[in-house]
């Protein structure tokens, strides 16, 4: 009888420490839930993944998606919004240490510089030749020639995919995992690298 008191007991503990072990989020589990979202391009959950402390990081990720209403903006919100949903990506592992981790994720995602590198040039070749025969263009017409061309190098351009290997950290704080910081890498996956495409445009592209 004693005996089998003591392997009762025994059992009950082994099986509660496990159910003790599942309950408990894990840090990867917060960098999924990032993606997902990305995927959508919720922006609102997105920020809530996001260390509360890293104000900069909030804020960078709330107002992503938070322009000003012209035609510039709204065809790059939906532009983006169309190649996010076929992002793909896979977790390959976590390492902690203490209330740090760094989560590695494969990601894979249209690359839209092509059809970018391929708009700026047109655009730029089209304002040029207005300029030298006198026109001087608005920033509302440059920025609707941008979509223009844009939308025309989207239909024309192949898809092409890139794919990144990130290491994405993440910090516990209050017993649960955030994301501690929006890094290039990560800020360029989810926007299917315009964030870094864009980095070359901004140098010659003027402000629309």
């Amino acid at each position: 009888m004693m005996k089998k008191l003591i392997l009762a007991i025994t059992m009950f503990a082994i099986l509660f420490s496990f159910a003790a072990c599942a309950g408990e989020e894990q840090p990867d589990a917060v960098v999924d839930q990032y993606f997902q979202a990305a995927q959508q391009l919720d922006v609102e959950k997105m920020s809530t993944t996001i260390l509360p402390t890293n104000t900069e990081g909030v804020e960078l990720t709330e107002e992503f998606l938070d322009s000003e209403e012209d035609v510039y903006s709204d065809y790059f919100i939906e532009y983006i919004k169309g190649n996010a949903e076929k992002m793909t990506y896979t977790i390959q592992e976590t390492t902690e240490d203490g209330d740090q981790a760094v989560v590695t994720v494969d990601c894979k995602y249209i690359d839209v510089a092509p059809v970018l590198e391929a708009t700026i040039n047109d655009v730029f070749s089209e304002v040029f030749d207005r300029a030298m025969a006198g026109e001087e263009m608005t920033e509302e017409e440059t920025a609707q020639m941008f979509v223009d061309s844009m939308k025309a190098q989207v239909e024309s351009t192949d898809e092409t995919y890139a794919e990144k290997t990130i290491d994405v950290n993440v910090e516990k704080l209050d017993g649960q995992w955030y994301i501690s910081d929006i890094n290039d890498d990560l800020l360029d996956v989810t926007t299917c690298g315009f964030f870094a495409a864009s980095e070359t445009a901004d140098q010659t592209l003027p402000e629309l």
